[in-house]
């Protein structure tokens, strides 16, 4: 197995001697068949990038009965074979890959500088969690109401929460902004649910493997009901006096928009990341898991808040704060957007998310 490897690897030759044609080693390992995320066929050849940390590595590979694979690995000039002996031939190419990309791959390639952002991001927010305790104690024992939703976003958001949270303390404000990060939090801790479910299925049923889309994808409905039946209905029936069924006919419409602003601005770089670093399942106790919803967070709470700031400018009551309403709104009765008027706006955000499920599910060339 091993000389096979190294036969591909030096394109046919051993020992300077041409055993095979160069031109069918390059068309054999070349992608002829897309299979899934990054995963390639050619003939008899799997290609698929191998996530290490920041780094993808690109290698194919030769699969048999039971997990029995010979890697090659152009860019670090190595050929790694694992024999293995599992009846289950799916499990058992499950575990060589977890060692490949858990142990074997990271001390081939060892520290790399992209690494250092990996752990100035973990230790950025590590700091800003502390200050963010300390910073709440100074005024005396503070509520979990109001800590915990902070260390949340925090740790969604990093550094970037931390700059939110010293500006709403010392003035108050962006309210709008706070609240697009509480939202874009809100969906990050519910693909942090899914992520756990998908877990504990995983446990129960190792050869169950489920694509990043499958994960990811039931975070929207349970993001467009969370949001209509426990925040935006109720807070704008308290807020202007209107029944409970009411506001949730009158809210469904903006709902439905922040919905899909979280689809175009979390779940498009949730999945795209994840593509790109858990070609083959999402591994929560990756250090790259965190920064993978970290930067889908910070791109949904940008969305969130310009869609919400467009909105208010337009005299919408999106949230009930009567000191953040546009010139002109009133206190008569909420100005929520329709889908006459606003039509646009679903269709653009629809559309950029179907771009990239389009992308997640075709992958890179």
């Amino acid at each position: 197995m091993a000389k096979l490897g190294a036969l591909v690897l030096a394109d046919g030759t051993r020992d300077g001697q041409r055993i095979i044609s160069e031109a069918w080693v390059g068309e054999s390992t070349r992608a002829h068949a897309r299979v899934r995320g990054t995963t390639r066929y050619g003939y008899q050849w799997w290609r698929e990038r191998q996530p290490v940390r920041l780094h993808n590595e690109e290698a194919y590979f030769a699969a048999g009965f039971g997990g029995q694979m010979i890697f090659v690995l152009p860019g670090l000039d190595a050929v790694v074979v694992i024999a293995n002996e599992m009846s289950d031939e799916n499990a058992g190419a499950a575990s060589v890959q977890a060692l490949m990309q858990d142990h074997i791959l990271p001390a081939m390639v060892g520290t790399t500088a992209s690494d250092a952002v990996l752990w100035v991001w973990y230790g950025l927010t590590a700091v800003s969690l502390l200050a963010i305790v300390v910073l709440s104690t100074r005024d005396g024992a503070p509520s979990a109401g109001r800590l915990v939703p902070w260390v949340l976003v925090v740790c969604s958001l990093g550094l970037v929460g931390l700059l939110l949270y010293l500006s709403w303390r010392r003035w108050g404000r962006p309210r709008s902004l706070c609240a697009s990060a509480y939202a874009a939090t809100g969906s990050a801790v519910g693909l942090v649910i899914l992520t756990l479910v998908h877990r504990a299925l995983v446990d129960v049923n190792p050869t169950l493997s489920l694509p990043p889309a499958v994960v990811v994808l039931p975070l929207l409905p349970v993001a467009l009901l969370a949001g209509w039946l426990l925040f935006r209905a109720p807070q704008i029936g308290a807020r202007f006096s209107v029944r409970y069924v009411r506001a949730l006919k009158q809210t469904l419409f903006a709902e439905i928009l922040s919905t899909a602003v979280v689809a175009a601005g979390m779940v498009l770089p949730v999945l795209l990341l994840m593509l790109r670093w858990f070609p083959r399942e999402v591994d929560l106790a990756s250090p790259l898991f965190w920064p993978t919803v970290s930067a889908a967070t910070i791109a949904d709470t940008a969305l969130a808040w310009s869609l919400e700031a467009w909105m208010l400018s337009r005299g919408y009551d999106m949230w009930p704060w009567p000191a953040e309403l546009a010139p002109g709104a009133t206190d008569s009765g909420p100005s929520l957007p329709s889908l006459r008027r606003d039509w646009w706006i679903l269709l653009t955000t629809s559309a950029v998310y179907a771009f990239g499920m389009v992308q997640v599910f075709s992958g890179p060339g």
